[in-house]
């Protein structure tokens, strides 16, 4: 929520094997997209996705998602914009 808004944001079905690092991932990705300009729940559902993918293998590096594959379950796979 901010300060005109609140939205519920659904989680991304994965199979996961591993949450180490996962709300980091989130944390981080969330940041980076509010720094590119994405607004907060826009920015929130990229996190999301990327948190789902990252528990997706073991560890807290190897999993951590890249971008294409972040914009491909947020369904943005053709904005390189992004």
């Amino acid at each position: 929520s901010d300060r005109e808004s609140v939205e519920a944001i659904a989680p991304y079905a994965v199979r996961s094997v591993d949450a180490t690092g996962a709300g980091d991932c989130f944390g981080g990705v969330t940041v980076a997209r509010m720094l590119a300009g994405s607004s907060l729940a826009a920015a929130a559902r990229a996190g999301c996705a990327a948190a789902a993918l990252s528990t997706t293998g073991y560890g807290a590096i190897e999993p951590l998602p890249r971008a294409a594959r972040i914009r491909e379950m947020l369904g943005l796979a053709g904005d390189a914009n992004w």
